[in-house]
């Protein structure tokens, strides 16, 4: 499988379970907030609806009793208009109550028995204070213990209503809790395991790519900066473009290796025979002046001259024939080598989109956290709420206070109301108690979000160190990047010197071709040699210069070829 195909499926596989997970997160915390949202626009209002409700029932009450309780007196007309405004207020808000509930059965049927319940409570209460004033205290008295048999039956409705909605409401603030604590446990998995992919595919990208790229550096910056040891070899096991360099460049070496070999023995040839040649020329040219008489040894002389000639013309078209194909290969690695190149570019490329990914998970998380410190600042309203409750618990319990000293005032007349009064003081300590109880719950839910939010914001930093990983495999991919320019400019070096040893080669062919010829013209003119001893010294003293220049030739050749080791 190719490099690119590799880190594909590695990051795909990790971008597909953080947007999971994130999915996931999102749809916890939406039934989270849909259900804080309920408890605080719907249990809530009722909840407090019904306890506006049992203030005025109190104050129809204290009116009816104070009618009762002044016989007629004074305070007789202020008493009955303000049960009867309070009774007007009861009722509207008993109506309101009714369609608040429309969705619960249960409560709708008793605010209706309620509704029927408070009419005959108040019809009674008028008529209790009426006989009291116009029938006297005994009449008075009966009608007073019809009173508070209905207002036990009023009572018990009330707080039936009470009790259900107390009891809805703490079903749901538990509720919360559970999700709000199952959502902190699933922030505290989603960051071990987002940590757990990050090293992993860190591990993954490392072996994919890391390592073999040491390999391949280490192997080649020992064949470019060493002696020219061309027996070394790139070795990498993995089966992808590394691979497939490293094939393509150890296939190379092996063909360089062979012509530098061939290039080498050349060169040692040609050396022999240019100091055969200079030997021979000067011993030519030294016995020009006694040339009439060793005509037969000159004649030999020119033979071996000309075999040692027709030897040079071929090794050099060899030779000549062995550059080209060294430059065709050179060229090639420049191809190989640029393909490379645009590899890591895409690479490079790759890893920058993954780091955007990166980045938009930490803004998706950024929102996560502004969302729970919305739910958090709910709770401190709900707890401003309750502190409201708390007041009227205590303003009832004050009332409590009253009406119990009011009925011992009254004395056997007020018993009954004295224990209405205990009732009232006891569902007031109650409702304080139960107040209580949803302050430390919402206290205990406000925590929990806090812990949320700081488990939030570990994972905001996991995603950073996440991003600034991908930004140091991007320093590298650059880096990669940079080497390959590098092996590149060394590749075109390494042409250049190779087009000046095709120069030197084309120079020696020519000049060896110019040996041949005036090995040619020698022996054309042996014949006639009594009659060009001049010329024939002449041509020793061309011959001696040219063969002088073929050693030299030869000579920096073989230097250049002994830096490589074959």
């Amino acid at each position: 499988m190719k490099i690119k195909g590799k880190i594909l499926i590695s990051f795909t596989g990790v971008l597909s379970i953080v947007i999971i997970i994130f999915l996931i997160s999102v749809i916890i915390l939406t039934k989270n907030i849909t259900l804080t949202e309920s408890v605080q626009n719907i249990n809530f209002p009722r909840a407090m609806s019904f306890m506006e409700l049992q203030k005025e029932v109190l104050q129809i009450h204290n009116g009816l009793i104070s009618a009762a309780n002044s016989r007629g007196g004074q305070g007789y007309n202020l008493s009955i208009a303000e049960a009867e405004k309070y009774y007007a207020l009861t009722v509207k808000l008993t109506d309101q109550l009714t369609q608040q509930c429309s969705d619960d059965a249960e409560i709708l049927n008793n605010l209706k028995s309620f509704k029927k319940i408070l009419d005959e409570y108040y019809s009674i209460g008028k008529q209790m204070a009426n006989d009291y004033l116009t029938r006297g205290t005994d009449a008075g008295n009966l009608a007073m213990y019809n009173f508070e048999i209905t207002s036990d039956k009023l009572l018990t409705s009330m707080m039936f209503s009470v009790d259900v909605q107390k009891k809805k409401l703490e079903e749901n603030i538990q509720n919360v809790n559970d999700r709000t604590k199952f959502v902190q446990l699933f922030f505290i998995i989603t960051g071990i395991v987002i940590t757990g992919l990050s090293i992993f595919s860190a591990f993954i990208m490392s072996n994919i790519i890391v390592k073999p790229l040491n390999i391949l550096h280490a192997r080649l910056k020992d064949i470019a900066t060493g002696e020219g040891d061309l027996t070394a070899r790139v070795v990498i096991d993995t089966r992808d473009e590394l691979y497939d360099i490293s094939l393509y460049f150890n296939q190379f070496v092996e063909k360089i290796q062979t012509v530098i070999a061939n290039i080498y023995s050349i060169a040692n040839e040609l050396v022999s025979s240019s100091q055969m040649l200079s030997s021979a020329s000067s011993a030519f040219s030294e016995n020009t002046q006694g040339e009439a008489a060793s005509v037969e040894e000159i004649t030999a002389t020119i033979e071996e001259i000309s075999s040692g000639m027709e030897n040079i013309s071929d090794n050099t078209v060899k030779q000549y024939g062995s550059l080209t194909s060294l430059m065709e290969k050179m060229d090639e690695l420049t191809r190989i080598i640029r393909e490379m190149g645009i590899v890591t570019v895409e690479s490079t490329l790759q890893t920058q989109r993954i780091n955007e990914f990166a980045k938009t998970g930490k803004e998706t998380l950024t929102r996560m956290s502004t969302t729970i410190q919305k739910i958090e600042s709910s709770s401190k309203e709900m707890k401003n709420i309750i502190s409201i409750i708390s007041d009227i618990s205590d303003k009832i319990n004050l009332l409590s206070l009253n009406a119990a000293i009011e009925s011992a005032r009254a004395g056997d007349a007020g018993r009954g109301f004295a224990v209405v009064a205990d009732e009232i003081s006891k569902l007031a300590d109650q409702t304080a108690r139960s107040i209580n109880s949803i302050d430390s719950l919402i206290k205990i839910n406000n925590e929990e979000i806090g812990a949320g939010m700081n488990n939030v914001t570990e994972s905001i930093n996991k995603i950073q160190i996440i991003i600034d990983g991908v930004i140091v495999i991007d320093q590298m991919m650059v880096k990669i990047k940079d080497l390959m320019k590098n092996q590149t400019d060394m590749n075109d070096i390494v042409s250049s010197e190779a087009g000046r040893v095709k120069i030197l080669s084309d120079e020696i062919k020519n000049a060896t071709n110019e040996q041949k010829t005036a090995s040619s013209e020698i022996v054309k003119s042996i014949s006639t040699i009594n009659d060009l001893i001049q010329t024939n010294a002449g041509g020793a003293v061309e011959v001696a210069g040219t063969s002088e220049k073929v050693a030299s030739i030869a000579e920096t050749l073989k230097q250049k070829v002994d830096f490589f080791k074959i």
